[in-house]
C-alpha cells in the first residue's frame, strides 16, 4: 500500500520538475539558434563588403559595381533590406583605397524578436582595398 502512494508522488514530481525545466530548456534552445543566425548573417555581410570593396578597387569600378556585387552575394544568401556606404565616387590621387561598409538590421535575420536584445544593433562591416591601376589625376 505505502510503495503505491510513493509511485503516485513520484509521477505529480516529474510534472513538475518538467514544467520548470522545460521553458529554461525552450530558451537555451532558441538562443543558441538565434546566435547561430547571427554568425550567419555576420559571415554573409562581411562576404558582401569584401565583394563590394573588390569591384571598388578595379581600376574603373564606379558605385553600380558595388551594388550589383554586394547585391549578388546578399541574394544568394536570402538577406534584403541591407544598406551600402562606398566611398568610390571620392577616391583621388592621394587616397586611393576603396572602402564599402554593408549594414543589416537585426530584424532581416533574426527569429526571436525584441527577446534577445533584437533592434539594439545590426551587423555592419566596413572592407577596405587599394584601388588598383594608376590614380587618377587632377
Amino acid at each position: 500500500m505505502i510503495r503505491k502512494q510513493n509511485r503516485f508522488k513520484r509521477r505529480g514530481l516529474a510534472v513538475v520538475e518538467t514544467a520548470v525545466i522545460m521553458p529554461i530548456a525552450l530558451m537555451f534552445i532558441l538562443g543558441v539558434s538565434e546566435f547561430s543566425l547571427m554568425l550567419m548573417a555576420r559571415q554573409s555581410v562581411a562576404i558582401a563588403a569584401r565583394e563590394g570593396a573588390r569591384a571598388a578597387a578595379r581600376q574603373y569600378g564606379d558605385i553600380n559595381d558595388v551594388q550589383a556585387a554586394v547585391d549578388r552575394v546578399m541574394e544568394k544568401a536570402g538577406y534584403e533590406g541591407y544598406s551600402i556606404e562606398t566611398n568610390v565616387e571620392n577616391i583621388d590621387y592621394d587616397n586611393r583605397d576603396a572602402s564599402v561598409k554593408v549594414t543589416l538590421p537585426w530584424d532581416r535575420f533574426a527569429i526571436s524578436g525584441n527577446v534577445f536584445g533584437g533592434g539594439m544593433f545590426d551587423i555592419k562591416i566596413t572592407t577596405t582595398m587599394r584601388r588598383e591601376g594608376e590614380a587618377p589625376r587632377d
